[in-house]
């Protein structure tokens, strides 16, 4: 498929295409005379297929009952994507998870539909729980790290002052992305530092 490059400069509001060349050589000659300039490359009619058919991107959110929705064009993504996150919390006070995703859709109406279509599967592949799990973890970290009094992490960089992972002794507050993004159990993959003996409960009385 033909492709072109294109020379852009500035960002966000200031984003602006300066030219568009059949051939990188082109393109990178014109980028190299400002070093903010960047080469972009596309294919041409990528979507070609998607847009005899009247699909074009929408962005779409759902919450994990499927009574709060909404769907608007565009997108927060240059692909379809999914993914779950909470931007308020729920009459308990937790944070209400909430299914986000880009899609190829006809509508807003028909873009709901597939959100609440992706909903459904996550929720029976335990995508919902998981990521409420993966929450009760990191708060676990963060309860701890942000309660130590006097903040004992200054005084040990071997582990901030909550021990270290297991296999490969590193401060857990460090580890803790890794942990949570593989699942892995953050109260269990830990051990004491050998330096000041802290572990993931602060440290030693």
């Amino acid at each position: 498929m033909d492709k072109v490059y294109l020379v852009s400069e500035g960002s966000y509001s200031n984003y602006h295409i300066i030219g568009v060349f059949s051939t990188r050589e082109l393109a990178d000659k014109l980028a190299a005379h400002d070093k903010d300039r960047e080469v972009e490359e596309w294919e041409l009619d990528a979507d070609a297929e998607r847009v005899r058919v009247g699909l074009a991107l929408y962005s779409a959110h759902m919450n994990e009952d499927g009574n709060d929705s909404n769907a608007s064009a565009g997108e927060w993504e240059d692909d379809e994507k999914y993914y779950i996150t909470a931007v308020r919390k729920d009459a308990n006070g937790e944070p209400e998870p909430t299914l986000y995703c880009t899609v190829y859709a006809t509508d807003k109406q028909h873009a709901i539909k597939i959100a609440n279509e992706k909903r459904i599967e996550l929720i029976a592949t335990g995508k919902f729980d998981e990521w409420r799990e993966s929450r009760r973890k990191e708060a676990i970290l963060r309860v701890c790290y942000d309660n130590v009094n006097p903040p004992h992490y200054e005084n040990c960089p071997a582990c901030h002052g909550f021990g270290v992972n297991d296999d490969s002794d590193i401060p857990l507050t460090v580890y803790r992305a890794r942990l949570i993004r593989t699942g892995g159990d953050v109260l269990t993959k830990h051990k004491p530092c050998q330096k000041c003996k802290s572990t993931i409960h602060g440290v030693p009385s």
